[in-house]
Protein backbone atom coordinates (compact mmCIF):
# COMPACT_ATOMS: atom_id res chain seq x y z
CA UNK A 1 0.00 0.00 0.00
CA UNK A 2 1.37 3.36 -1.01
CA UNK A 3 1.65 6.37 1.23
CA UNK A 4 -1.74 8.03 1.80
CA UNK A 5 -0.38 11.55 2.15
CA UNK A 6 -1.76 14.33 0.01
CA UNK A 7 1.19 13.97 -2.38
CA UNK A 8 0.17 10.35 -3.07
CA UNK A 9 -3.58 10.64 -3.58
CA UNK A 10 -4.37 7.08 -4.71
CA UNK A 11 -3.80 3.77 -2.95
CA UNK A 12 -5.13 0.23 -2.78
CA UNK A 13 -8.04 0.09 -0.37
CA UNK A 14 -9.43 -3.46 -0.51
CA UNK A 15 -8.97 -6.74 -2.35
CA UNK A 16 -12.25 -8.68 -2.66
CA UNK A 17 -11.79 -11.91 -4.64
CA UNK A 18 -11.06 -10.74 -8.22
CA UNK A 19 -11.84 -7.10 -7.51
CA UNK A 20 -9.38 -4.48 -6.34
CA UNK A 21 -10.79 -1.32 -4.78
CA UNK A 22 -8.71 1.84 -5.04
CA UNK A 23 -9.12 5.06 -3.11
CA UNK A 24 -8.59 8.39 -4.84
CA UNK A 25 -7.88 11.57 -2.90
CA UNK A 26 -11.07 13.41 -1.97
CA UNK A 27 -12.32 16.11 0.39
CA UNK A 28 -15.31 16.21 2.73
CA UNK A 29 -18.25 18.25 1.47
CA UNK A 30 -19.81 18.78 4.90
CA UNK A 31 -18.02 19.83 8.06
CA UNK A 32 -19.84 19.17 11.35
CA UNK A 33 -18.25 21.04 14.26
CA UNK A 34 -18.83 20.70 17.98
CA UNK A 35 -18.08 24.21 19.26
CA UNK A 36 -19.11 23.38 22.81
CA UNK A 37 -19.91 20.47 25.09
CA UNK A 38 -21.33 22.94 27.62
CA UNK A 39 -25.12 23.14 27.75
CA UNK A 40 -27.63 25.25 29.68
CA UNK A 41 -30.41 22.66 29.43
CA UNK A 42 -30.87 19.19 30.91
CA UNK A 43 -33.22 17.31 28.58
CA UNK A 44 -34.24 13.86 29.80
CA UNK A 45 -33.52 12.16 26.45
CA UNK A 46 -30.21 13.91 25.70
CA UNK A 47 -27.27 11.70 24.70
CA UNK A 48 -25.14 13.54 27.23
CA UNK A 49 -26.80 11.48 29.96
CA UNK A 50 -25.52 8.27 28.38
CA UNK A 51 -21.90 9.38 27.92
CA UNK A 52 -19.27 8.14 30.34
CA UNK A 53 -16.74 10.64 31.71
CA UNK A 54 -18.23 13.54 29.81
CA UNK A 55 -16.13 16.72 30.00
CA UNK A 56 -17.41 20.21 29.34
CA UNK A 57 -15.18 22.35 27.13
CA UNK A 58 -15.07 24.70 24.13
CA UNK A 59 -13.31 24.14 20.83
CA UNK A 60 -10.13 26.23 20.92
CA UNK A 61 -9.70 29.17 18.57
CA UNK A 62 -6.44 27.73 17.23
CA UNK A 63 -8.44 24.84 15.76
CA UNK A 64 -10.93 27.26 14.22
CA UNK A 65 -8.01 29.11 12.62
CA UNK A 66 -6.65 25.83 11.25
CA UNK A 67 -10.05 24.99 9.77
CA UNK A 68 -10.21 28.44 8.15
CA UNK A 69 -6.83 27.89 6.47
CA UNK A 70 -8.29 25.19 4.23
CA UNK A 71 -8.55 25.76 0.49
CA UNK A 72 -11.68 23.63 0.49
CA UNK A 73 -15.04 25.38 0.12
CA UNK A 74 -17.58 23.26 1.98
CA UNK A 75 -21.12 22.72 0.71
CA UNK A 76 -22.23 23.25 4.28
CA UNK A 77 -20.93 23.60 7.81
CA UNK A 78 -23.06 22.35 10.69
CA UNK A 79 -22.60 23.65 14.23
CA UNK A 80 -23.92 20.99 16.58
CA UNK A 81 -22.69 18.37 19.05
CA UNK A 82 -23.33 17.37 22.64
CA UNK A 83 -23.53 20.95 23.86
CA UNK A 84 -25.11 24.27 22.94
CA UNK A 85 -22.95 25.91 20.21
CA UNK A 86 -24.13 29.45 20.97
CA UNK A 87 -22.53 29.22 24.44
CA UNK A 88 -19.06 29.42 22.88
CA UNK A 89 -17.52 32.77 24.00
CA UNK A 90 -16.56 33.63 20.41
CA UNK A 91 -19.71 32.32 18.75
CA UNK A 92 -20.47 35.42 16.65
CA UNK A 93 -16.99 35.83 15.19
CA UNK A 94 -16.65 32.07 14.55
CA UNK A 95 -19.97 31.94 12.72
CA UNK A 96 -19.05 34.88 10.49
CA UNK A 97 -15.65 33.41 9.66
CA UNK A 98 -16.99 29.93 8.93
CA UNK A 99 -19.62 31.40 6.62
CA UNK A 100 -16.78 32.50 4.33
CA UNK A 101 -15.71 28.90 3.64
CA UNK A 102 -19.17 27.36 3.24
CA UNK A 103 -22.19 27.77 0.98
CA UNK A 104 -24.62 26.94 3.79
CA UNK A 105 -24.35 27.27 7.56
CA UNK A 106 -26.58 25.14 9.82
CA UNK A 107 -26.89 25.83 13.55
CA UNK A 108 -28.45 23.19 15.79
CA UNK A 109 -29.56 24.99 18.94
CA UNK A 110 -32.03 24.96 21.80
CA UNK A 111 -32.66 28.62 20.94
CA UNK A 112 -32.17 29.96 24.45
CA UNK A 113 -29.49 32.46 23.41
CA UNK A 114 -30.52 33.36 19.88
CA UNK A 115 -31.75 36.80 20.96
CA UNK A 116 -28.15 37.57 22.00
CA UNK A 117 -26.91 36.88 18.45
CA UNK A 118 -29.41 38.89 16.41
CA UNK A 119 -26.65 40.94 14.79
CA UNK A 120 -24.78 37.98 13.30
CA UNK A 121 -28.01 36.27 12.22
CA UNK A 122 -29.11 39.39 10.34
CA UNK A 123 -25.87 39.32 8.33
CA UNK A 124 -26.31 35.66 7.32
CA UNK A 125 -30.01 35.54 6.47
CA UNK A 126 -29.39 34.12 2.99
CA UNK A 127 -27.18 31.20 3.99
CA UNK A 128 -27.95 30.34 7.62
CA UNK A 129 -30.43 27.65 8.72
CA UNK A 130 -31.46 27.52 12.36
CA UNK A 131 -32.48 24.08 13.63
CA UNK A 132 -34.48 24.51 16.83
CA UNK A 133 -34.90 21.60 19.24
CA UNK A 134 -38.47 21.93 20.48
CA UNK A 135 -38.82 21.21 24.21
CA UNK A 136 -41.60 23.63 25.11
CA UNK A 137 -43.88 24.67 22.26
CA UNK A 138 -44.97 27.88 24.02
CA UNK A 139 -41.34 28.92 24.40
CA UNK A 140 -40.55 28.05 20.77
CA UNK A 141 -43.50 30.08 19.46
CA UNK A 142 -42.51 33.03 21.62
CA UNK A 143 -38.90 32.76 20.40
CA UNK A 144 -39.89 32.63 16.71
CA UNK A 145 -42.23 35.61 17.12
CA UNK A 146 -39.43 37.57 18.78
CA UNK A 147 -37.03 36.73 15.93
CA UNK A 148 -39.65 37.80 13.39
CA UNK A 149 -40.16 41.13 15.17
CA UNK A 150 -36.41 41.83 15.12
CA UNK A 151 -35.36 40.32 11.80
CA UNK A 152 -38.52 40.41 9.74
CA UNK A 153 -40.91 37.73 8.51
CA UNK A 154 -38.29 36.31 6.11
CA UNK A 155 -36.43 34.76 9.07
CA UNK A 156 -39.16 32.09 9.11
CA UNK A 157 -37.69 30.65 5.91
CA UNK A 158 -34.42 30.03 7.78
CA UNK A 159 -35.96 28.13 10.71
CA UNK A 160 -36.29 24.35 11.00
CA UNK A 161 -37.71 22.54 14.03
CA UNK A 162 -36.88 19.13 15.51
CA UNK A 163 -39.49 17.39 17.66
CA UNK A 164 -38.27 14.34 19.59
CA UNK A 165 -41.12 11.97 20.25
CA UNK A 166 -41.66 9.21 22.82
CA UNK A 167 -44.69 7.26 23.97
CA UNK A 168 -44.86 9.49 27.04
CA UNK A 169 -44.89 12.84 25.21
CA UNK A 170 -46.74 11.75 22.06
CA UNK A 171 -49.82 13.90 22.69
CA UNK A 172 -47.72 16.99 23.45
CA UNK A 173 -45.66 16.41 20.30
CA UNK A 174 -48.79 16.27 18.16
CA UNK A 175 -49.91 19.63 19.57
CA UNK A 176 -46.41 21.05 19.06
CA UNK A 177 -46.25 19.95 15.42
CA UNK A 178 -49.71 21.38 14.69
CA UNK A 179 -48.71 24.72 16.23
CA UNK A 180 -45.46 24.79 14.22
CA UNK A 181 -47.42 24.18 11.03
CA UNK A 182 -49.72 27.11 11.86
CA UNK A 183 -46.63 29.23 12.48
CA UNK A 184 -45.41 28.45 8.96
CA UNK A 185 -42.14 26.69 9.85
CA UNK A 186 -40.93 25.30 6.47
CA UNK A 187 -39.46 22.03 7.72
CA UNK A 188 -40.45 20.09 10.84
CA UNK A 189 -38.45 16.95 11.61
CA UNK A 190 -39.82 14.24 13.89
CA UNK A 191 -37.27 12.02 15.61
CA UNK A 192 -37.57 8.99 17.89
CA UNK A 193 -35.73 9.09 21.19
CA UNK A 194 -32.76 6.78 21.69
CA UNK A 195 -32.99 5.49 25.28
CA UNK A 196 -29.84 6.26 27.27
CA UNK A 197 -30.93 4.38 30.40
CA UNK A 198 -32.98 1.27 31.05
CA UNK A 199 -35.98 3.17 32.40
CA UNK A 200 -36.39 5.01 29.09
CA UNK A 201 -36.42 1.93 26.84
CA UNK A 202 -40.08 1.12 27.49
CA UNK A 203 -41.26 4.53 26.27
CA UNK A 204 -39.32 4.56 23.01
CA UNK A 205 -41.34 4.94 19.81
CA UNK A 206 -39.07 2.54 17.93
CA UNK A 207 -41.28 -0.38 16.81
CA UNK A 208 -44.32 1.27 18.41
CA UNK A 209 -47.44 0.92 16.25
CA UNK A 210 -49.23 3.63 18.22
CA UNK A 211 -46.48 6.19 17.62
CA UNK A 212 -46.13 5.23 13.98
CA UNK A 213 -49.83 5.47 13.17
CA UNK A 214 -50.36 8.69 15.13
CA UNK A 215 -47.42 10.58 13.60
CA UNK A 216 -48.06 9.33 10.06
CA UNK A 217 -51.73 10.34 10.26
CA UNK A 218 -50.69 13.81 11.39
CA UNK A 219 -48.15 14.08 8.57
CA UNK A 220 -50.78 12.96 6.07
CA UNK A 221 -53.26 15.57 7.32
CA UNK A 222 -50.60 18.27 7.08
CA UNK A 223 -49.92 17.50 3.42
CA UNK A 224 -53.21 19.02 2.31
CA UNK A 225 -52.29 22.40 3.79
CA UNK A 226 -48.54 22.21 3.21
CA UNK A 227 -48.64 23.98 -0.16
CA UNK A 228 -50.55 26.86 1.40
CA UNK A 229 -48.54 27.20 4.61
CA UNK A 230 -45.30 25.88 3.07
CA UNK A 231 -44.76 23.56 6.06
CA UNK A 232 -43.61 19.97 5.58
CA UNK A 233 -43.40 17.31 8.29
CA UNK A 234 -40.56 14.80 7.90
CA UNK A 235 -41.44 11.51 9.57
CA UNK A 236 -38.81 8.96 10.72
CA UNK A 237 -38.98 5.24 10.14
CA UNK A 238 -40.51 3.57 13.16
CA UNK A 239 -39.70 -0.02 12.21
CA UNK A 240 -36.22 -1.40 12.84
CA UNK A 241 -36.93 -4.45 10.65
CA UNK A 242 -37.13 -2.73 7.26
CA UNK A 243 -33.52 -3.37 6.29
CA UNK A 244 -33.13 0.33 5.44
CA UNK A 245 -29.52 1.54 5.83
CA UNK A 246 -28.25 4.90 4.61
CA UNK A 247 -25.70 6.77 6.70
CA UNK A 248 -26.35 10.54 6.43
CA UNK A 249 -22.74 11.33 7.32
CA UNK A 250 -21.28 9.14 4.58
CA UNK A 251 -23.93 10.10 2.01
CA UNK A 252 -23.19 13.79 2.61
CA UNK A 253 -19.40 13.27 2.76
CA UNK A 254 -19.49 14.63 6.31
CA UNK A 255 -16.84 14.62 9.00
CA UNK A 256 -17.32 15.41 12.70
CA UNK A 257 -14.86 17.55 14.66
CA UNK A 258 -15.19 17.03 18.40
CA UNK A 259 -14.71 19.87 20.90
CA UNK A 260 -11.26 18.50 21.76
CA UNK A 261 -10.27 18.61 18.05
CA UNK A 262 -10.63 14.84 17.54
CA UNK A 263 -11.89 13.83 14.09
CA UNK A 264 -14.67 11.22 14.11
CA UNK A 265 -16.84 9.73 11.34
CA UNK A 266 -20.06 10.88 13.04
CA UNK A 267 -21.57 12.16 16.29
CA UNK A 268 -22.91 8.75 17.31
CA UNK A 269 -19.40 7.28 17.50
CA UNK A 270 -17.70 10.33 18.97
CA UNK A 271 -17.99 9.39 22.65
CA UNK A 272 -18.38 6.34 24.88
CA UNK A 273 -22.14 6.24 24.78
CA UNK A 274 -24.59 3.75 26.29
CA UNK A 275 -27.93 3.18 24.59
CA UNK A 276 -30.84 0.83 25.28
CA UNK A 277 -32.70 0.22 22.01
CA UNK A 278 -35.02 -2.78 22.53
CA UNK A 279 -33.91 -2.63 26.20
CA UNK A 280 -30.48 -4.05 25.27
CA UNK A 281 -27.52 -2.19 26.71
CA UNK A 282 -25.06 -1.31 23.98
CA UNK A 283 -21.82 0.61 24.39
CA UNK A 284 -20.35 2.74 21.61
CA UNK A 285 -16.57 2.78 21.81
CA UNK A 286 -15.32 6.17 20.49
CA UNK A 287 -14.09 5.95 16.91
CA UNK A 288 -11.39 8.59 16.36
CA UNK A 289 -9.33 8.70 13.17
CA UNK A 290 -7.13 11.68 13.98
CA UNK A 291 -6.74 15.03 15.68
CA UNK A 292 -6.57 18.53 14.20
CA UNK A 293 -3.67 19.43 16.47
CA UNK A 294 -1.59 16.97 14.44
CA UNK A 295 -3.17 16.80 10.96
CA UNK A 296 -5.48 18.74 8.69
CA UNK A 297 -9.03 17.60 8.03
CA UNK A 298 -8.08 16.51 4.50
CA UNK A 299 -5.15 14.44 5.79
CA UNK A 300 -7.35 12.60 8.30
CA UNK A 301 -10.15 12.19 5.74
CA UNK A 302 -7.81 10.39 3.32
CA UNK A 303 -6.23 8.01 5.81
CA UNK A 304 -6.56 4.35 4.66
CA UNK A 305 -8.49 3.24 7.73
CA UNK A 306 -10.96 6.12 7.45
CA UNK A 307 -11.42 5.65 3.69
CA UNK A 308 -11.99 1.92 4.15
CA UNK A 309 -14.61 2.59 6.84
CA UNK A 310 -16.51 5.02 4.60
CA UNK A 311 -16.43 2.55 1.71
CA UNK A 312 -17.99 -0.22 3.81
CA UNK A 313 -20.67 2.13 5.11
CA UNK A 314 -21.42 3.52 1.64
CA UNK A 315 -21.88 -0.01 0.24
CA UNK A 316 -24.08 -1.06 3.21
CA UNK A 317 -21.77 -3.87 4.31
CA UNK A 318 -23.41 -4.35 7.71
CA UNK A 319 -26.02 -6.73 9.16
CA UNK A 320 -29.10 -5.31 10.91
CA UNK A 321 -28.69 -6.19 14.58
CA UNK A 322 -32.01 -4.47 15.38
CA UNK A 323 -34.04 -7.04 13.44
CA UNK A 324 -32.00 -10.17 14.17
CA UNK A 325 -33.83 -12.93 16.05
CA UNK A 326 -30.66 -13.52 18.08
CA UNK A 327 -30.42 -9.88 19.13
CA UNK A 328 -31.19 -10.65 22.80
CA UNK A 329 -28.48 -13.31 23.05
CA UNK A 330 -25.69 -12.25 20.67
CA UNK A 331 -22.52 -10.79 22.20
CA UNK A 332 -21.71 -8.88 18.99
CA UNK A 333 -24.67 -6.54 19.48
CA UNK A 334 -23.35 -5.31 22.84
CA UNK A 335 -20.92 -2.81 21.30
CA UNK A 336 -19.65 -1.42 18.00
CA UNK A 337 -16.31 -3.23 17.99
CA UNK A 338 -17.25 -6.10 15.66
CA UNK A 339 -20.27 -7.72 14.03
CA UNK A 340 -21.07 -11.23 12.81
CA UNK A 341 -19.98 -10.31 9.27
CA UNK A 342 -16.46 -9.60 10.49
CA UNK A 343 -16.63 -5.79 10.28
CA UNK A 344 -14.58 -3.91 12.85
CA UNK A 345 -15.82 -1.38 13.80
CA UNK A 346 -19.46 -1.89 12.87
CA UNK A 347 -22.51 0.29 12.27
CA UNK A 348 -24.90 -2.67 12.51
CA UNK A 349 -27.24 -1.13 15.10
CA UNK A 350 -26.95 2.57 14.26
CA UNK A 351 -30.44 4.14 14.65
CA UNK A 352 -29.43 7.10 12.46
CA UNK A 353 -28.49 4.93 9.47
CA UNK A 354 -31.72 2.96 9.99
CA UNK A 355 -33.71 6.19 9.65
CA UNK A 356 -35.15 5.96 13.18
CA UNK A 357 -33.55 9.14 14.46
CA UNK A 358 -32.95 12.56 12.90
CA UNK A 359 -29.27 13.02 12.03
CA UNK A 360 -27.91 16.59 12.26
CA UNK A 361 -25.81 16.62 9.09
Amino acid sequence: MRDSSLNNPEYKLLQIKNWTIYHTFSKPRTLVIELSTVCNRSCTYCFRKGIKKFEEKYLEESIIRKILETENKYDKIVLTGYGEPSLHPEFDSIVLKLSDISHRLLINTNGSLLQDHISVLSKLMRKVEIFLSVHDISYTISLVEDLVSKLGRSIITCIRCIVTVSQENLDKCIVAIEELIKLGIPKIYVSCIVPVNYNMCQCSCIDSTICENTIKQLALRSVFGSFIRNSFVYVPRFRSSTGFFICPFVENDSVFVRADASVCPCMFYAYELRTYIHCIERVNIPLVFGNLYEKTIEEVWNLPEYSRFRFLVATRQFPNCLECELEQYCSFTMNNLQDCWGNSPTCSYCPFARGLVYCPT
